[in-house]
């Protein structure tokens, strides 16, 4: 997982740093050309959390390792003494097999954090490292690209460093309970929320700062204010100032909020919320003509936004989790399907009247759907958990059942093959013939994509399995192209857990 990326002030250098577990991680560099693209410079590995240029485009890297304990049982990522943080910084890996030897007691995790800097980075690189003497896991990292940077501690600790120096400049111990969950730096001032209702500002340009900050009576240094705002603290996932120390935008899993101040630290004057989704999203469809997208969440909300003004068009509620969502052919309906295998149609739903009203239930978690034409009318086919295919047909303002079976059977043994539900076959996506509205092809958990002609339940093609569970498929028509003496109008694409995407001609069935 790439956990953080950054550009160069002179744009000819690209680095990201990506992390394979608990331990393991590396860093890649990139030189960025307008003619030959990305060429890889180099990379290294290690627990890297974090990488940026500095001023002088020299990397800074946070590189976190663990401190032996008593009993602590094995140490995986490289180094444990600052004498080895640069060792290996520049080698091409780090070994798997230097560690230490397990004990076989009990052991406790204690992270320790190394800055790094690399110099020269397209020449003869050079390296230095100093340990950061705080035994904490970091939450958040902030540079105001400057030249400086901030982390912030589970501790509720914020260390503000040189990064080109690799000088520790302040170091703030924040009392209360809770971490830190997003700073803003900008220019010379460090934003940040300790409490509830409570925002700081603190200015980096001024001597060194190191202890413990009484909110009742902070340091001269740091700027608080009261702010009575719920969402200051509580859940908040990103601030940053729309207008510099005036209007304050902040979101979170929820929606978004903005705050007006007189004048940071003036008090705020107005606030305005958009509370959008109250949970996990679940289920997006573009409409025909692509000028509405609707979303839905695991709480039953459904809103749908015009996507040229992005704002909210209509929007409703079903009382279910909203596991997937498609239009109708015309755009003017919306099914819903849920995780307890409701089905919802939401009518006329660009309209001010508009309304939901159930279906069906199929008593089986609603997993994917998509509607088709035929003979002059349109249906709609629907993946479920248990890997059964469903198949309705519109008329007017009702549904009625075409089809049903089992297209891809659960397994009755415990395979890995099939994920972390491990019993079942979902199908996980579907996709409609463009020439043969006969024709609907499914992909399974169970590694499996089949072609089926829908009326007579008829298995007509199984495509090679993958290694992996297949997430996706897509039967698309395209602009007629030759390859490999083949004039291809259709294409066939399948992705899966693996890893991997595979691309089929449907007139070679």
């Amino acid at each position: 997982m790439v956990r953080h990326s950054a550009i160069s002030n002179s744009g000819c250098l690209f680095a990201t740093a990506a992390s394979f577990g608990i331990y393991g991680g590396i860093v890649d560099v990139w030189s960025i050309d307008l003619v030959k693209g990305f060429t890889k410079v180099w990379s290294f590995r290690g627990n890297f959390k974090f990488c940026e240029f500095s001023d002088q485009d020299s990397l800074f890297l946070l590189r976190m390792s663990f401190l032996e304990q008593e009993g602590y049982a094995r140490q995986k990522d490289l180094p444990i003494a600052f004498e080895r943080a640069c060792e290996n910084f520049l080698s091409e890996s780090d070994s798997e097999e230097e560690s230490l030897e397990s004990t076989g007691r009990s052991f406790a995790r204690v992270a320790s954090y190394y800055a790094c800097l690399v110099k020269n980075l397209t020449q003869d690189k050079q390296s230095q490292a100093v340990p950061i003497p705080h035994y904490s896991k970091v939450n958040t990292i902030k540079t105001n690209r400057q030249g400086q940077v901030v982390f912030a501690y589970y501790s509720r600790t914020l260390v503000v460093m040189n990064m080109e120096s690799l000088e520790v400049l302040h170091t703030l111990y924040l009392p209360g309970a809770g971490c830190i969950m997003c700073l803003e730096f900008l220019e010379e001032s460090i934003y940040f929320s300790p409490n509830q209702h409570i925002f700081c500002r603190f200015n980096v340009n001024q001597e060194p700062v190191d202890g413990e900050i009484d909110f009742s009576n902070p340091h001269k240094s740091i700027e608080v204010v009261n702010t009575k705002l719920d969402w200051i603290n509580k859940t908040c996932s990103y601030y940053g100032w729309i207008r510099k120390d005036r209007c304050l935008l902040g979101m979170n899993e929820y929606g978004m909020f903005t705050a007006n101040f007189n004048s940071f630290p003036g008090e705020v004057v107005s606030e305005k919320s958009s509370e959008i989704y109250k949970m996990t999203c679940c289920g997006l469809a573009v409409h025909p003509s692509g000028n509405y997208i609707a979303v839905g969440d695991f709480m039953g909300n459904l809103i749908i936004w015009d996507s040229k003004y992005l704002r909210v068009a209509s929007n409703a509620t079903v009382e279910e989790s909203i596991r997937c969502i498609c239009w109708d052919c015309r755009g003017e309906d919306l099914l819903i399907g849920t995780m307890s295998g409701g089905l919802f149609a939401f009518k006329d739903c660009l309209c001010e009247k508009s309304q939901v009203s159930f279906v069906v239930n199929l008593n089986d978690s609603i997993i994917c759907m998509s509607f088709n034409y035929y003979q002059e009318r349109e249906v709609l086919a629907l993946g479920t958990t248990k890997g059964q295919l469903w198949v309705f047909s519109k008329h007017k303002d009702t549904f009625v059942q075409e089809k049903v079976f089992l297209a891809h059977k659960t397994s009755q043994e415990q395979d890995l093959a099939f994920g972390s539900l491990i019993l079942y076959s979902e199908i996980w996506s579907l996709s409609w013939s463009p020439s043969d509205s006969k024709l609907v092809a499914t992909g399974s958990e169970d590694q499996t994509v089949k072609v089926w002609n829908w009326e007579l339940a008829s298995d007509l093609v199984t495509l090679p399995k993958h290694q992996k569970a297949v997430t996706g498929v897509r039967w698309e028509k395209v602009t007629p192209v030759s390859i490999s003496d083949k004039c291809l109008t259709e294409v066939f694409l399948t992705c899966s857990d693996d890893q991997t995407v595979r691309l089929f001609s449907p007139q070679d069935w």
